[in-house]
């Protein structure tokens, strides 16, 4: 058994990877354990998986010495989010200059995180990665967590954080029970090539089976989110690429002309939420707490969020020489991100059904309210902030300061 650390951190993705490199260079010692080396970034070809990292989530990036890293990886900045309704022909647009922005978010492969946060944590003389390991058991004795993985590793801690994950073993293992609900709905990802470029703008259109989203890609093509009824979605997963194409172009008419698409990659929709955020020595952060329907991309950026404020949390307390695993230090965490999260959870949960109803009150409900956003510049601007992250209870490190 090794010499007692500070940190342990199940799961060394996206989230995880920024929690421990917000506390590089700190007194702490922290090993993450990552159960499956991530992809590495490949310069000649497009990670399917992106993510939309809104303001907040670049500044956090920015706050671990990572995001140059990332931007030398093929970011690309939206400027405008178009969001169009199939059933009214509505059309809802927010743009950056209307709120004093050079841009709203990036889309980002996650490879490019991943590896410019694993560039990170390499040069951080306070952490210990470890691959192709996973946490097996968790005991308690003494003031601190007993840590024991597939790979015979025995690590004494006084705090595991719980990164893992939706299907996190660490909240199995603390016993922390979860309300999951599923959307009925499965996701369909792929890179598309368009006739026309997408002019850095990111698009979502609301069909009667789900929302479809194009993100727009340095290289001038868009990766696709296509969120259908689980049935439609075998149907689409099961078409030959001709009849995809069609498809797709039908389903998001007159726009940006789709030729080609890489081969489609489903994943089942579901949300999730926990009773807790921690025990004592435990904490989750990311989808190891929740999970959300990608409607609005922010799943990486709520989990970056919990990331930072942990962090934030943990450092403020060493400065006053307290416990970090202590259900004190852990419950300032939970009450500063669990409100937030829930308002997030709330907020889509709202947005899905609203597009999900058919009935004509619906649909007249939905063309009023789209309208009146568009036309009421104060409604379009708190929009834009929260879903930026340029506003809520947020973490230092999260705070954007355009330069």
């Amino acid at each position: 058994m090794a010499d007692p650390i500070d940190i342990v951190v199940a799961g060394g993705g996206m989230v995880g990877s920024a929690f421990a490199a917000a506390l590089a260079d700190s007194p702490l010692q922290i090993h993450v354990i990552n159960a499956h080396p991530p992809s590495p970034w490949q310069e000649h070809h497009y990670d399917t998986r992106v993510s939309a990292i809104n303001l907040a989530s670049e500044s956090i990036l920015s706050s671990v010495d990572s995001w140059q890293h990332v931007q030398e990886r093929r970011a690309a900045p939206f400027r405008e989010i178009e969001v169009s309704d199939h059933i009214t022909g509505q059309t809802l647009c927010f743009d950056a200059a209307d709120s004093g922005l050079a841009h709203l978010g990036h889309i980002v492969e996650n490879s490019a995180i991943t590896e410019a946060l694993r560039l990170r944590l390499e040069a951080a003389p306070n952490v210990t990665v470890s691959q192709n390991d996973r946490v097996q058991s968790v005991n308690h004795a003494q003031g601190q967590i007993l840590v024991s993985t597939e790979q015979h590793q025995i690590i004494t801690a006084r705090l595991l954080v719980g990164a893992d994950g939706a299907t996190s073993t660490i909240r199995a293992l603390s016993g922390i029970s979860f309300n999951r609900v599923p959307y009925g709905q499965t996701a369909l990802v792929s890179t598309v090539t368009t006739r026309e470029h997408h002019g850095d703008i990111a698009r979502q259109r609301f069909l009667p089976t789900g929302p479809i989203a194009f993100l727009p890609l340095a290289d001038g093509r868009c990766s696709i989110v296509w969120s259908a009824d689980s049935a439609y979605a075998e149907k689409l997963m099961a078409m030959t690429d001709p009849a995809f194409l069609a498809e797709l172009n039908t389903a998001f008419p007159n726009q940006l002309d789709v030729t080609f698409a890489t081969p489609r990659q489903s994943f089942i929709l579901e949300q999730l939420h926990t009773s807790t955020y921690c025990v004592e020595r435990i904490a989750l952060i990311g989808d190891a707490a929740h999970t959300l329907h990608p409607l609005a991309g922010l799943g990486v950026n709520l989990g970056l969020l919990d990331a930072a404020s942990l962090a934030e949390t943990i450092l403020h307390v060493i400065d006053h020489h307290r416990d970090i695993g202590g259900v004190s230090t852990l419950r300032r965490y939970e009450r500063w991100r669990k409100g937030e999260n829930t308002l997030a959870l709330a907020t889509i949960e709202a947005i899905h059904q609203f597009f999900q109803q058919s009935n004509p009150l619906a649909h007249q409900l939905r063309a009023a309210g789209m309208s009146f956003c568009q036309r009421n510049p104060f409604i379009n601007r708190f929009f834009v902030h929260r879903a930026t992250g340029l506003s809520g209870d947020l973490p230092r490190a999260a705070r954007y300061a355009e330069t």
